[in-house]
């Protein structure tokens, strides 16, 4: 397992990786070839839509918001295109990765994906891709005011409870079940 901030440096050293690892130039998993050299997968992405599908979310036509372009948010942003998203906006810091993720996708999906800001108006669907909400100081990543009962929330911080974002997106929701 690789974990941040590796994930980008590590793809250098595999032989051999998957579409979506060689895709965002990233690796999170890593096994041995047959021989002996590296193969590198990213699995963020999947793992990320998976749980969202368990816990209720609809994927197919949804508009999203996805807060963070790094080596997470570009896995997530493939397996939510590949899932059926209609469209993403997608908000980082750096707008050049923004479009170089863009740049990087294949063609199919590029006409769904924009840069665009931290505000989930409109959306559907509103994703935490960035280690925000790690520490108890950290700000959230979207306003929280401006999420609405209608939009599904989902945090990539995992392993920590409830985060904060979720923390705020359950104010106002009596769907919300641990």
């Amino acid at each position: 397992m690789i974990t941040m901030p590796h994930k980008s440096t590590a793809f250098n050293y595999y032989a051999t990786s998957s579409e979506t690892s060689s895709l965002v130039r990233s690796v999170r998993v890593m096994r041995r070839n047959p021989n002996g050299s590296w193969h590198g997968d990213m699995l963020d992405g999947q793992a990320f839509v998976k749980a969202q599908v368990e816990v209720g979310a609809a994927l197919n036509g949804v508009r999203v918001l996805l807060v963070g372009a790094g080596s997470a948010g570009a896995a997530i942003t493939i397996a939510l295109l590949h899932a059926g998203a209609r469209a993403l906006r997608i908000c980082d810091a750096d707008e050049t990765r923004v479009n170089e993720l863009i740049g990087l996708a294949p063609e199919s999906f590029r006409s769904r994906m924009v840069f665009g800001p931290t505000d989930p108006g409109g959306c559907d669907m509103v994703c935490n891709a960035t280690p925000m909400g790690l520490r108890s100081n950290d700000p959230l990543s979207v306003d929280a005011a401006a999420l609405t009962p209608s939009m599904f929330v989902g945090d990539v911080i995992s392993g920590h409870g409830v985060t904060p974002l979720l923390q705020a997106a359950c104010r106002w929701s009596t769907a919300f079940r641990r």
